[in-house]
């Protein structure tokens, strides 16, 4: 697709899981050095993703950048240059509350993610979190729950036993009760999570444009799955992994083919640029 516009990118948000990071869950070094590079010729460079926002800083650390971040899947955005959250959706307290004493008197550990600089708390560490996974900012609740002193953006539990999935979706799934409940079955367990209803990535960018004075046109996404469908429609130029949702292809203005071992973030910033859309400093 010929894409003429008049204007340069201002901003780039891109996915994480599928698009910028591999099988092994690293940024591909191609990808990273590129997206530093624009960073430092003054285009935005931020991560949107649906994973947690202890997770996005890690990988914008790897990539050696501050600033905005998009994490829960649209649900929350902070910036680390700032040091500030500007946009945040979560659980009402007291839901969260039911669900964690659920968790409790079932013997499932779950996570209460609260947002950056925040602790990250549980119900009760089990002995492989406290021997292999503990990090400092995980924190026990203690018994006037002081540290729940937010809407959680997400709760976040592994359930090892099919029976215990069953009962927790039976009592808590249904969206019109202020969250929504995903299920994922994985080998050896299941991933359950519950978030806020209808979150997008599109929620947090229009908060994040709107802040700086961007229009949709100024933006530039990279993404490979359901949950970016609406980001790559909604800015004003998409790029859609040609190994990710045939959905997304319609919605963007370009998509990534298999092209030797050429990563395909690189790829979308390579046509980007013939076609006048980005450019870096030299050097």
């Amino acid at each position: 697709m010929i894409v003429r516009r008049t204007r340069m990118i201002r901003m780039i948000a891109c996915d994480l899981d599928g698009t910028l990071i591999d099988e092994s869950q690293v940024i591909r070094p191609q990808a990273s050095a590129w997206l530093k590079r624009l960073s430092l010729s003054g285009v935005m460079v931020v991560l949107a993703t649906g994973r947690s926002w202890r997770t996005a800083l890690a990988f914008q650390r790897q990539l050696g950048i501050k600033g905005p971040l998009i994490a829960h899947d649209g649900g929350y955005l902070f910036d680390t240059r700032q040091e500030v959250e500007l946009y945040r959706r979560g659980i009402p307290l007291d839901q969260a509350k039911e669900m964690i004493d659920w968790c409790t008197d079932h013997d499932v550990m779950v996570r209460a993610y609260l947002g950056y600089r925040k602790p990250v708390v549980f119900n009760f560490f089990d002995q492989a979190h406290q021997t292999y996974y503990r990090r400092p900012e995980d924190m026990v609740l203690t018994d006037d729950r002081a540290q729940l002193n937010a809407d959680p953006l997400e709760l976040y539990m592994f359930m090892e036993r099919d029976e215990a999935v069953a009962r927790f979706v039976g009592a808590f799934d249904g969206h019109e009760q202020g969250y929504f409940v995903h299920v994922f079955p994985q080998p050896g367990a299941t991933k359950v999570t519950v978030n806020p209803p209808n979150v997008d990535k599109v929620d947090a960018l229009t908060v994040l444009c709107r802040l700086m004075g961007f229009d949709t046109q100024d933006v530039m996404a990279f993404g490979d799955g359901l949950n970016d469908r609406q980001m790559l429609k909604w800015v004003g130029v998409g790029v859609a992994m040609g190994h990710g949702v045939p959905d997304n292809f319609s919605h963007a203005a370009f998509v990534t083919t298999d092209v030797g071992d050429e990563d395909p973030v690189v790829q979308g910033i390579r046509w980007a640029m013939g076609e006048g859309l980005l450019a870096v400093d030299a050097g």
